[in-house]
């Protein structure tokens, strides 16, 4: 697998995962529009005018699976985020396809096709190492997922000047307040 590959896959999980409402912004899969755009970026090959409602509701499920493995910060949240995750992943199955000497492929045959291709980029982010890169926002209001691309994997927000800055802000405020 690819560095651009990872990089892609990875990047189409944030996108996915920051549809979810966010502060005073709805929840963008209640747009048509983006749930076609969703759809087509893990299934290209997709031919539907729409995406149908058992889709979509896959869909909120599996985001919200995925928002709790990379939010969880206790065991017990950890392991109930990955039994959900592992859960939705059931539904799906796969199969080797060799198709020349050197080259096997991962073909889905059972189950969603887009809950399948968004599992299985998951699966692809967290094999290359990418996966722990990718964080949540570590300001209260705001739960934008973003990748850590610093060599420290120490970011914590996923704006500086949006929320680090206004977390700093608001952190200086409260020790000027307790020293009055």
């Amino acid at each position: 697998m690819t560095r651009d590959r990872v990089a892609h896959d990875t990047q189409l999980l944030i996108d996915f995962l920051n549809t979810n409402a966010m502060g005073r912004l709805p929840d963008r899969l209640d747009d048509p529009e983006v749930q076609l755009k969703i759809v087509f970026s893990f299934v290209p090959a997709f031919r539907g005018e729409s995406v149908n409602r058992s889709t979509v509701r896959h869909l909120r499920r599996l985001r919200a699976a995925l928002f709790a493995v990379i939010n969880s910060r206790d065991t017990l949240a950890a392991h109930a985020a990955w039994n959900a995750l592992n859960g939705l992943a059931a539904g799906v199955s796969y199969r080797y396809r060799f198709t020349k000497p050197s080259s096997v492929e991962l073909a889905q045959i059972h189950g969603d096709r887009t809950i399948g291709a968004i599992v299985a980029c998951a699966a692809r982010a967290m094999r290359a190492d990418s996966w722990d890169r990718v964080k949540v926002c570590a300001r209260e209001r705001c739960n934008a997922v973003f990748y850590d691309a610093t060599r420290s994997r120490t970011r914590r927000w996923h704006s500086y000047a949006r929320c680090g800055n206004a977390a700093n802000v608001a952190a200086c405020r409260r020790r000027q307040r307790s020293h009055r």
